[in-house]
């Protein structure tokens, strides 16, 4: 709170800034001079006082200038002898009103004092100068007037029209009298103030009075006696900045709350009222901004330190001065961009047809909307749902909102069988090869093989794969050495595999050795951990051992595994390709043939040992059957049947006569029919002779003769 006061006799000036609170004021107008006489007759110090009162001033918007004038104390009068206007105390000196002059001994009147108020454009307030000390000191010898300043309360403007008119102090013209103060022409002591009065009489006070209007106020009953010069005491209080506005400027419109994607900028505009006392001037994210820039603009881009979907920032203005500080606050509400994962529990993201898959998602910052397609309609932010794809498809999870949108896609391979084809001839004669035809793709070798795994030595050693190979490490947890004594999980093994696709794998314990007995029930037994072997990524395994019960269930791992096997079956792990099988007259498959790997066409010619005997075949059935992905087979078959030559050409024997039924041997009329060779031909394979007559053959010369059966 700024205190200005002058005692100087003049004219003092002081500006009040826009916003002052409290502001006060005291003026006091000069005193008479006193009355000395040199001979000592009589010895008066001072003169009448001159009047001072206490004023006050509402707080207003702008700024304004009080000018204060000051007037002097009059002089004292020494003279005892002499005469003349004037001749005693010199009257005292003012800018608005001066005091008289005494006569002889008589001192001179003080000076008036006044106050003008640049904001209401006039006098706001005048003390009337005392008179100065007559022979009779105090006494004016005028009834109902006295020598100090008159009172202010009754020179209020009511009384004074527009405004104060100025009246000097009358001189003394003789009898050691005092001269008048100096003030208005109108209050309390109307024509007589300021006046000098009869012989050795003390002057007469000037006029007093205010400007009883507006915000200006007179503390009632504060006049009081100023025996000196006049002097003014000023008070306020410094108003605190103001802050004209503070606010964003986003598209054009101005808010103090606003709503932003992140990352996107908007303005910050800011004014503050130049004409205050300002120290400092500080902005959220700007810092400190130099007091003389009074306004300005910038560009922010709202960054939230709490993250969310929704986050705010508050930006605030902050106004340092001798005032005190203001500060004003503005917030942006933000609305994070998101961003989405989406997942399945598919290794690889590949499963076999048949096979369920889980897709799982996941939402970070603002959306208000989510689907996933193809087909799967709306959807939580986060989530997930089980699915059953026949065939390849990328499924695409997308979010939308406010923030803008998101999306993220995911392509789930669908292993299907082998497209199998496989031709082979409807018929064929007896004797002839088979030429097969087959085309065929998306075959897969598949391998099972095991690895037996020394694990009893610093190093870890396997037997040898054919199909595929095995890296296996051990993983013990930071912090822990050695084999026993571990927490569960602690120790695992790391089984990475190589030169197949879609392992799968099962563990089988070879050896144990105990290990710190005293943690191991006797009766314990180790094996696999639950859970294991546990699918990691695409091609690593984790192998991990636990005893079934321990003496300390926290330390679970007191038993080494010395050896263990691992039985690995992959895709693409063996040359094996299509198998064909055959098989004759429905007796069942064999297999004949491995065809190649991957996509293959071609021929396959099944030869004649491989297809008949003396008896046959008379229908043979073709298999083709081709394991893909995910260990889906795809087959096709095919049939051919076999022509078979059953009747020889015709044979004529001669009829034989004179012969009775059943005879022995049959002769014919001419011929011994033993003693000929009849040849039966064109047949395929073994049959039996038969005739529509009674006869007997012997085969091949063998001796024997044979009854046949009749047609």
């Amino acid at each position: 709170m700024p205190t200005l006061s002058n005692y100087s006799p003049g004219t003092h000036q002081y500006t009040i800034p826009a916003g002052a609170t409290d502001v006060s004021f005291s003026v006091a107008g000069a005193g008479g001079g006193g009355s000395k006489p040199v001979g000592g007759e009589w010895y008066h110090d001072d003169g009448g006082g001159g009047r001072a009162g206490n004023f006050t001033i509402g707080t207003r918007s702008y700024a304004y200038t009080l000018t204060f004038y000051i007037g002097g104390k009059g002089g004292d009068g020494f003279n005892n002898s002499g005469g003349g206007l004037g001749s005693g105390g010199g009257g005292g000196s003012s800018p608005v009103a001066s005091g008289g002059s005494g006569h002889r001994s008589g001192g001179g009147g003080g000076g008036a004092s006044a106050v003008y108020d640049s904001g209401v454009n006039r006098y706001i307030a005048w003390c009337g100068g005392g008179g100065g000390a007559g022979r009779f000191h105090a006494d004016t010898g005028v009834g109902g007037v006295g020598a100090q300043g008159a009172g202010i309360g009754g020179g209020a403007i009511s009384n004074q029209g527009s405004g104060p008119s100025w009246r000097n102090g009358g001189s003394a013209p003789r009898g050691h009298r005092g001269g008048g103060g100096g003030g208005s022409t109108l209050g309390v002591f109307g024509g007589n103030g300021g006046q000098s009065t009869s012989s050795g009489f003390s002057g007469i006070g000037g006029n007093s009075g205010w400007w009883d209007q507006g915000d200006i106020g007179w503390i009632t009953n504060s006049g009081y006696s100023n025996k000196n010069n006049g002097w003014v005491i000023l008070t306020y209080t410094l108003p605190p900045p103001a802050i004209t506005y503070f606010h964003f400027k986003q598209n054009g419109a101005n808010s103090t709350n606003i709503t932003i994607i992140e990352g996107d900028t908007v303005e910050i505009e800011y004014a503050v009222d130049g004409s205050r006392n300002m120290s400092s001037i500080s902005l959220t994210d700007i810092g400190s901004i130099s007091t003389s820039t009074t306004s300005n603009s910038y560009t922010v881009a709202p960054e939230s330190s709490s993250g969310g979907n929704i986050a705010t920032k508050t930006y605030t203005l902050t106004v340092v001065g001798s005032g005190g500080t203001v500060s004003e606050s503005i917030t942006a509400t933000i609305y994070e961009i998101p961003t989405v994962t989406l997942e399945s529990n598919a290794p690889g993201n590949t499963i076999t047809l048949g096979q369920q898959v889980e897709l799982s998602w996941t939402t970070d910052g603002y959306a208000s909307t989510a689907q996933l397609s193809p087909n799967l309609g709306a959807q939580n932010l986060s989530g997930n749902i089980t699915l059953s794809p026949t065939e390849t498809t990328t499924y695409t999870f997308a979010v939308g909102g406010l923030a803008g949108s998101a999306s993220a896609e995911l392509t789930i391979t669908v292993n299907q069988p082998p497209s199998v084809y496989l031709i082979a001839p409807f018929t064929t004669d007896y004797g002839n090869d088979i030429v097969l035809q087959y085309d065929y793709s998306n075959a897969v070798n598949t391998s099972t093989e095991t690895t037996n795994v020394d694990n009893s030595g610093p190093s870890i050693t396997t037997t040898p794969l054919t199909y595929v190979s095995v890296s296996i490490t051990r993983y013990i947890q930071p912090g822990l050495s050695g084999t026993e004594g571990h927490p569960l999980e602690s120790l695992k093994y790391i089984v990475d595999i190589s030169g197949g696709t879609n392992p799968t794998m099962t563990v089988g314990i070879l050896d144990t050795m105990m290990r710190a007995s005293g943690l191991v029930d006797p009766n314990a037994s180790i094996a696999l951990t639950s859970g294991y072997p546990k699918l990691v990524s695409a091609n690593r395994y984790e192998v991990a051992f636990d005893m079934i019960s321990s003496v300390n269930s926290s330390q679970r791992q007191a038993t080494f595994v010395r050896s263990f096997f691992l039985t690995i079956t992959a895709d693409g792990g063996s040359p094996d390709g299509g198998a064909l099988e055959m098989q004759k007259d429905g007796e069942g498959y064999v297999q004949i043939a491995t065809l190649g790997g991957g996509n293959a066409a071609g021929s396959f010619t099944v030869t004649a040992d491989q297809l008949y005997d003396d008896f046959g075949a008379r229908t043979v059935d073709f298999r083709l059957t081709v394991t893909g992905q995910g260990s889906l087979q795809g087959t096709d078959s095919a049939t051919t049947t076999i022509n078979i030559d059953e009747m020889p050409d015709q044979i004529s024997i001669p009829a034989s006569e004179d012969k009775f039924l059943d005879e022995e041997p049959v002769i014919t009329p001419d011929v011994t029919v033993t003693s000929e060779n009849l040849v039966v031909d064109d047949i395929d394979i073994p049959v039996e002779i038969k005739s529509d007559t009674p006869i007997q053959i012997e085969i091949d010369g063998d001796g024997t003769w044979r009854n046949i059966r009749s047609i």
